[in-house]
């Protein structure tokens, strides 16, 4: 069953929120943390009949979520060929041919829909 927000709680919310007060809480490590995979990077919470705001603003971080798990790959292949050039190249991490190792194909197939939210 999908639990819409009513008319009358999205007027509530404006009020409440140009008052200088929101009912929902999101906590998030801090930006540019490395995080392993499988850990939550984000919690949200709202107080009663806010609640199923909780829904709706979870589905929209999602989009961050998607290019966020392809920079963190990224980073980590990156990692993984600058050691690979610091053990076997004389140049090691500075060798001009690190940066042509990794070519980062990962929007490739995303939905076009998806970069509305980006």
């Amino acid at each position: 069953m999908v639990h819409r927000i009513s008319w009358q709680d999205w007027e509530n919310l404006i009020h409440l929120s140009s008052a200088g007060y929101f009912p929902v809480t999101i906590e998030a490590v801090p930006e540019g943390t490395a995080m392993h995979a499988r850990i939550p990077i984000y919690q949200i919470t709202a107080e009663g009949e806010y609640a199923s705001l909780c829904t709706f603003l979870e589905t929209l971080l999602t989009m961050i979520w998607y290019p966020t798990t392809v920079a963190t790959l990224s980073r980590r292949a990156r990692d993984v060929v600058e050691n690979s050039f610091e053990r076997t190249s004389d140049q090691g991490r500075e060798s001009l041919l690190v940066s042509s190792r990794l070519h980062d194909f990962g929007f490739r197939f995303v939905p076009a829909d998806f970069f509305k939210f980006c």
